[in-house]
């Protein structure tokens, strides 16, 4: 059994958490956690959270629309990640089942602040903010964000 016990969603549930003009500004994605996942003692391995954080975004991106193998193909941009940011606050461990959280802060021109928050249960096991930026495929500079975002927020 979990040690944070079942939290009411499905295995790999995913759900927008709000919605605003149609585009959902939040987004919860599940997971649990697997022994590749974690340490001798049944620890999740801090680096894994980035890994946890960074599917989610590409969930995120994936409810909202965004088709990332098309958008590299087809129009030659794809999203990068440009800084990170965590707090560690609690464990998670072996088998619990994990929500990751993922609200954009601010969606600027070339690039979308997030932030990115893990939760067993109730319980917040990490805070994070992320910069992703939309880059050029062919040189890798900054190019305009995809259509599916405006500049209102």
């Amino acid at each position: 059994m979990p040690r944070c016990g079942k939290i009411g969603q499905r295995i790999r549930g995913e759900r927008l958490i709000e919605h605003s003009s149609n585009r959902p500004l939040g987004f919860a994605w599940q997971l649990r956690v697997y022994y590749q996942d974690t340490d001798a003692g049944g620890i999740v391995y801090h680096a894994r959270y980035l890994d946890f954080m960074e599917r989610a975004r590409t969930e995120w991106l994936r409810v909202i629309g965004i088709d990332l193998p098309r958008l590299a193909c087809e129009q030659e941009r794809m999203f990068i990640a440009v800084s990170v940011t965590i707090d560690y606050l609690k464990s998670a461990r072996l088998d619990d089942m994990l929500t990751v959280s993922s609200h954009p802060e601010k969606v600027a021109r070339t690039y979308i602040d997030l932030n990115q928050n893990i939760f067993c249960g109730s319980t917040q096991v990490t805070r994070g903010r992320v910069r992703i930026a939309c880059v050029n495929t062919k040189n890798m500079k900054p190019t305009r964000l995809p259509g599916e975002f405006s500049q209102s927020q």
